[in-house]
């Protein structure tokens, strides 16, 4: 696939429905998707023991990624 036609497809795919807010949120496309993941989380998801996440599982490249730059 030739990258103008992935371009093409990408600026065809949305994953909210609701309107651009007033104020600044780089992430207000994604909050929608972000909310519904954190429900379904929360009603699937039980954590035990065996649950383990640290931080060599997420890559923290730049300021935009890594809480702490």
């Amino acid at each position: 696939m030739s990258g103008t036609r992935f371009e093409e497809i990408l600026s065809g795919l949305s994953f909210t429905d609701l309107k651009r807010p007033s104020y600044k949120d780089r992430f207000w496309e994604v909050q929608q998707m972000v909310q519904a993941w954190n429900n379904h989380m929360k009603e699937n998801f039980y954590p035990s023991w065996i649950s383990c996440l640290d931080e060599s599982m997420s890559i923290w490249l730049t300021k935009l990624t890594c809480p702490g730059w």
